[in-house]
This record gives structure tokens, sequence and C-alpha cells, in this order.
């Protein structure tokens, strides 16, 4: 029998515009790098749509929901991102 994950390091999620309430999860990884990628995939798909990369409860990226594709226009790297080492 398989045991479904529902606990990861790493979150992608999509929010109401009021940033109040998790509109859908996106992703859950353990990998720094597939989030990370995972994030930026979404900022593009949901150009209007505000997103997280969360690594555990706290938030390491957020996008704003503009509609503008100046926030999206260059891809974050792993520079701008260094995960917690538990």
């Amino acid at each position: 029998m398989t045991t479904l994950r529902t606990h990861f390091t790493f979150r992608v999620d999509t929010w109401t515009p009021d940033g109040e309430s998790i509109v859908e999860p996106v992703a859950g990884v353990e990998d720094c790098e597939v989030a990370l990628a995972t994030y930026n995939a979404a900022r593009r798909r949901w150009r209007d749509t505000a997103i997280t990369l969360r690594q555990g409860a706290r938030v390491k990226l957020a996008s704003k929901a503009t509609g503008s594709s100046d926030a999206i226009r260059a891809p974050l790297t792993m520079g701008s991102f260094v995960p917690e080492v538990p």
C-alpha cells in the first residue's frame, strides 16, 4: 500500500487577491531547485495571481498580482534564494 504525502519542505501556492487565503496549492516538493522552477513557471502561467514559495511556514518568495509582465520578465535564480538547512 502506498501512502499519500501531504507535508513537503517547499510549497508553491496561489492566493486570493486580498492575500488572506490560499486558493490552490500548486506544488509540494522536497528539492529547492524544483521548487524554484515551479514557482517561476507558476508566475508565468498565472500572471494576475499572487503566488508564494514557502519553506515550511516562512515565505521565501512572493509575486504580486499586478498583471504586468514586468513582474515576471526575469526569472529568479538560486542566487536570490537561499534555502535554510535544518
